[in-house]
């Protein structure tokens, strides 16, 4: 057989477009079980995990350093190029299956619930494998093949290596990948600059908090468990003592009359709240008027301050007028006297790391943790003259939107890829044709 031969195995079916599907398996040069190790006594190798997996890159901030025996370290060291298979773990929300594209520097290994796939270039673009994999996840394509034995969940193996792969001719698989690389660099940058502009307004809150931004002589007291500095102007009070209401959302036994209709009402829970603001990009859940109208205790305002008691305990929020008459589900509502305090400045001294080191000293449960509102309600804090709280909440509310501008662009370049890969894994839309220059960081790989 020549080395322009397939076997029927390896070709499945060419269409008229000059695609074809192979199984993975026979796209593959090697793939291995990972390894872990013993612990390391002076020095060791670095060795990912599943917690290690984000979206399109590797996080690197716990990784795990294990003494691999040198008889393995040839057999299981990770190459560039290399697609590291989350082969078993998950959970009911994550299946498993999660794929990550290997391309650091220096010496890792995968550990045991991994696998490692190192494609063979010569038959398929590395990074249009990962693309191809990748995204035949987030479509849920290894759901059917977990199996799930003792709360861990199992990919099936062999069926996961007998998939097909669409496989257009090399060239155009390069330019997909590109393409797609492309995007995904520029979600990058947009996440670091976010990244970057968050870190400065926590640097920033931090000093307005202990120094305000007046001249100020500074005191100290003990706020919890610790003790904070911050100006001696300055009166030490607690959310009770400020505030006209405050109990938590609708926490009953009585399931909620969800409803799409036009006069349904929305329903903010705790993966709406986000650090000083609303998250109102995803569908936000609706009640019908009945069941909204029989919760009076939970129908907040514009101006009220939302909490949220489990989860991102602490995580908290000014609803804005578009909310104005809502309902909510399991978030502390606390409505303040506006003639002392601006719910802005609230929100933005719970959300700062003052702030959540206070709600984690009065965070209660066994199972799970939970905010109690009376804890919450005496909890001390220091708050400024009404006019320094507005002087602070203009600065950093600044930061906020240049934070929530970069979050639109970063979503909407995630929008562009998702209509990507839908156009161009399928083949509806082709690269034939275009002019795309491939850079080497994906010409080196096939």
């Amino acid at each position: 057989m020549s080395d322009q031969e397939v076997t029927l195995d390896e070709f499945v079916e060419d269409n008229e477009n000059g695609w074809s599907e192979k199984k993975l398996r026979n796209l593959l040069k090697k793939e291995e079980a990972g390894v872990w190790g013993d612990e390391p006594n002076d020095s060791g190798v670095k060795v990912l995990r599943a917690t290690n997996y984000a979206k399109n890159t590797i996080d690197l901030n716990d990784v795990a350093i294990r003494d691999v025996p040198e008889s393995k370290k040839d057999s299981k060291r990770l190459a560039e190029g290399d697609i590291i298979l989350e082969r078993s773990g998950g959970s009911a929300e994550q299946p498993v299956g999660r794929v990550l594209f290997f391309d650091l520097e220096g010496e890792y290994y995968h550990g045991n619930f991994l696998r490692q796939l190192r494609p063979d270039a010569t038959k398929i673009n590395l990074r249009y494998l990962y693309y191809i994999l990748d995204y035949d996840y987030r479509r849920g394509h290894t759901k059917p093949l977990q199996t799930n034995t003792t709360n861990i969940r199992n990919l099936q193996y062999s069926s996961y290596l007998n998939q097909n792969i669409p496989s257009p001719p090399l060239p155009e698989q390069r330019k997909i990948a590109t393409v797609l690389y492309t995007v995904d660099r520029a979600i990058a940058k947009s996440e670091e600059i976010r990244d970057r502009i968050y870190r400065v307004k926590q640097g920033v809150l931090q000093d307005v908090l202990a120094e305000g931004i007046q001249d100020h002589d500074l005191t100290e007291a003990k706020l919890g468990p610790k003790s904070v500095t911050f100006p001696e102007k300055w009166e030490i009070t607690t959310l009770g003592d400020v505030s006209t209401k405050m109990r938590n959302g609708f926490v009953g036994t009585a399931t909620p009359h969800y409803s799409d209709k036009d006069d349904a009402v929305p329903y903010l829970q705790s993966f709406n709240v986000r650090e000083n603001r609303v998250e109102n990009r995803k569908e936000m859940e609706q009640v019908n008027l009945s069941f909204h109208k029989d919760n009076p205790k939970t129908q907040i305002k514009a101006g009220d301050l939302l909490t949220v008691q489990s989860g991102h305990i602490g995580t908290s929020c000014v609803v804005p007028p578009e909310y104005d008459g809502a309902n909510c589900h399991a978030l502390i509502i606390t409505r303040v006297q506006d003639d002392k305090v601006n719910p802005h400045f609230v929100s933005q001294f719970l959300n700062s790391k003052i702030g959540e080191d206070l709600i984690k000293s009065i965070t209660v449960g066994t199972t799970v943790d939970h905010l109690n509102v009376k804890e919450f309600k005496n909890m001390r804090f220091p708050l400024p003259p009404l006019s320094e709280q507005n002087s602070i909440v203009s600065i950093l509310s600044d930061f906020d939107k240049r934070i929530q501008k970069e979050e639109f662009v970063t979503e909407r370049l995630q929008r562009l890829k998702r209509g990507l890969l839908q156009d161009l894994l399928s083949g509806t839309v082709r690269t034939t044709n275009t002019n795309i220059e491939v850079p080497d960081k994906i010409a080196q790989h096939g």
